[in-house]
């Protein structure tokens, strides 16, 4: 069932996130960590004045630094920005390759934000060698975040967990910090 909150919030973030991605891509191609944490800041500023209010719990459990799978539900477009906001590190997001190929004039956005394309499970090889990306990411001490569901959520409940979860994490016995996010909505604050 949707509610009114539900479906404003939603009305709000398709408006919104155009603009917020695009100050983040700018922001960011000035270069620097500094100039990325000035656009995060921003950013959480903007969607504070939107009144949307947004509480973290547990921040403290993200680590500084090493190999990172962040593990979040996925209700809109923001939850890149918000997730980005809080991590204290780099962080790669996974997306679907129809949707990165789809929108040819947003490659470039999704490429400044980090995104790695999945291909379909109907290409096992291509699928293949991009799990041995993110493994040698993982590797490196990256930060690789993924939304499970493989799809916004349609009212902001969690819905079914597609499959090929584990083939993420490295073989060879390496500790990875696997890390669960929730992101929903109560009472009108994200």
């Amino acid at each position: 069932k949707r509610t009114f909150l539900y479906a404003l919030y939603e009305a709000l973030c398709f408006i919104l996130t155009p603009i917020l991605f695009s100050l983040y891509w700018l922001l960011d191609r000035i270069g620097g960590t500094f100039w990325r944490r000035v656009s995060l800041r921003m950013l959480s500023l903007l969607i504070k004045a939107i009144k949307l209010r947004v509480k973290i719990y547990g921040e403290e459990n993200i680590p500084q630094s090493g190999p990172t799978l962040l593990v979040s539900n996925h209700i809109s477009l923001l939850d890149i920005i918000i997730i980005k906001s809080i991590a204290h590190q780099k962080v790669h997001f996974l997306i679907r390759e129809n949707i990165y190929n789809g929108f040819p004039f947003a490659r470039y956005f999704f490429d400044s934000l980090s995104m790695i394309p999945i291909p379909a499970a109907f290409h096992p090889k291509a699928l293949k060698k991009c799990f041995e990306e993110i493994r040698y990411r993982l590797q490196k001490g990256d930060t690789i975040c993924f939304f499970p569901e493989g799809e916004i959520s349609g009212n902001g409940n969690l819905m079914r967990f597609i499959s090929g979860v584990r083939a993420l994490l490295p073989k060879d016995g390496q500790q990875v910090n696997v890390i669960p996010i929730r992101l929903g909505m109560i009472g009108g604050r994200i």
